[in-house]
């Protein structure tokens, strides 16, 4: 339990400088809203994101963490599906909170401003409370990954 303690401190620092990265390259306008980059707006995808378009920025953001990630597989040269869910387990938690802390440092927004009517790339989805649900979905599918990555959080 003490080895995903550590881990989960490790994501936890990693969301905070993306957060000041994110916040960063795009200021008030989130979802790269005015970043230069090509955005995907397909009915399909549309519906599927809920009304997030899909963004370079975001592809390769997210491809860049991915691989990164995977460092560790090029080190120990030990791969296995435990440590596999383990990583992508982590990269669902960075996600969720990552998305959080963006609106909660950013001068811009803050916490009173994370609000579905405030938040464009959010009022498709549904909210439970104060939480979009892409949030508790990213929880869930998070701790269903270490769950079966437990033999290697052991």
């Amino acid at each position: 339990m003490l080895h995903l303690f550590w881990l989960l401190m490790y994501v936890l620092l990693g969301c905070f400088l993306w957060a000041w990265l994110e916040i960063n390259i795009e200021g008030e306008n989130g979802w790269a809203g005015k970043a230069p980059t090509w955005r995907y707006q397909g009915a399909w995808w549309m519906k599927l994101s809920a009304g997030k378009p899909l963004t370079g920025y975001h592809v390769f953001l997210n491809l860049l963490f991915l691989w990164f990630f995977h460092l560790v597989f090029i080190l120990t040269r030990h791969w296995s599906w435990s440590n596999e869910f383990v990583i992508l387990g982590c990269l669902a938690v960075m996600s969720v909170v990552e998305d959080f802390l963006w609106f909660v440092l950013n001068p811009y927004w803050g916490i009173k401003k994370f609000r579905r009517e405030d938040i464009w790339w959010c009022r498709q989805q549904k909210w439970f409370g104060r939480v979009p649900s892409s949030y508790i979905v990213g929880l869930v599918v998070a701790a269903v990954l270490f769950w079966l990555g437990w033999p290697a959080l052991r």
